[in-house]
């Protein structure tokens, strides 16, 4: 389903992390924010393949996000600068449902 996510870890609008299985435009989506800053985001570059089963992973490193799809690279941001640690406590802690 669109925005179904396989893991939301926050506290709430202004502070979280997300990856979604398929964003609007049904491509996966990585997002995260932190203190009410500007979200960032990583994007997909095609739909999740059905069927099968598919394996999604994303990593930060050195300021960029990259968003592997059955470890192929499917999408990268190079201007990441929130990481998880800049969350802080979170309370709101989801695998498989959303925090909203």
């Amino acid at each position: 389903n669109t925005w179904a996510r396989l893991f939301d870890f926050g506290s709430g609008t202004a502070s979280y992390m997300f990856l979604s299985i398929a964003n609007s435009s049904g491509t996966p989506r990585f997002g995260i924010k932190a203190s009410g800053g500007s979200e960032q985001l990583v994007n997909g570059n095609a739909p999740i393949p059905t069927g099968s089963w598919t394996h999604l992973a994303v990593t930060l490193s050195g300021g960029a996000a990259t968003l592997y799809v059955n470890g192929v690279v499917a999408g990268t941001n190079a201007n990441v600068t929130v990481t998880p640690s800049n969350l802080g406590n979170s309370t709101q802690n989801y695998l498989g449902e959303s925090q909203y």
